[in-house]
């Protein structure tokens, strides 16, 4: 894409702001109602869906609740648990008035089962005696 400078209110920008051509590609990327981009063969339910699902599952990963796909262990990374389960948060909390009512029950009942397993997990570790090696 070539960039030129274009004054924000202008026709120019206001239309390269509906359509981008992504060039040699024959793709458009536009923005009309609900439209999926670059000829999706998905649903806009189905990926959410996906996209959900899949930070869910590394909130449990991070959480010692499921084999980390990677190293084939069971491992516990708190921190990473946590920024994912900020994510679900905030997702939820910008879609605020957009979700369905099975989708608004789903995030609810899930952010409140993973924060009660974070919360859990977090005072597990804080009361395990520290490995020291010093004798």
């Amino acid at each position: 894409m070539t960039y030129t400078e274009t004054p924000l209110n202008s026709p120019a920008y206001l239309q390269w702001r509906k359509t981008i051509h992504f060039k040699g590609t024959g793709h458009y990327l536009t923005r009309k109602g609900n439209q999926m981009p670059l000829e999706s063969t998905y649903t806009e339910k189905q990926l959410f869906d996906q996209l959900i699902s899949s930070i869910v599952h590394s909130v449990w990963v991070g959480l010692g609740q499921t084999e980390n796909p990677l190293s084939k262990k069971v491992e516990i990374n708190l921190s990473q648990a946590a920024t994912n389960i900020d994510m679900l948060d905030m997702l939820y909390k910008r879609m605020d008035r957009n979700l369905s009512e099975e989708e608004e029950q789903y995030m609810d009942d899930i952010l409140r089962e993973i924060k009660v397993v974070y919360i859990k997990s977090k005072e597990s570790e804080e009361t395990k005696p520290s490995e020291d090696t010093t004798s």
